[in-house]
């Protein structure tokens, strides 16, 4: 797995790529923690993640939940197939805000 960071417009956009699983998981926490909270808005790109697994999800969850904690704003976008599945199973597109792409929800903070 590997996490790409880039800034645009005023979000802060880290790019998963791979395989999301309990190995990888402190890498997307450290990613997250570096990036937030000098970022507020921050998107987690997920267009070249393979796949995940529950405890790759619950960092995502934790991410969110220490975003909404400290003010800020956390959105995903570009859910492949196979962890769009995994999302829908479990029914975590409820908590999340989800967009087609990063562009989208960079967008969005501007309207939030």
């Amino acid at each position: 797995m590997e996490i790409c960071t880039r800034i645009l417009g005023d979000a802060v956009i880290l790019e998963i790529s791979g395989h999301l699983t309990a190995e990888e998981v402190p890498l997307v926490r450290t990613a997250f923690s570096n990036a937030f909270p000098k970022y507020k808005n921050v998107v987690f790109d997920l267009k070249n993640m393979e796949s995940l697994d529950s405890t790759g999800l619950g960092a995502l969850v934790s991410c969110l939940k220490t975003s909404k904690e400290k003010n800020g704003v956390l959105k995903l976008a570009a859910l492949g197939n196979e962890p769009k599945m995994v999302f829908e199973i479990t029914q975590a597109y409820r908590i999340f805000s989800i967009y087609d792409n990063v562009e989208d929800a960079v967008e969005s903070f501007k309207k939030s």
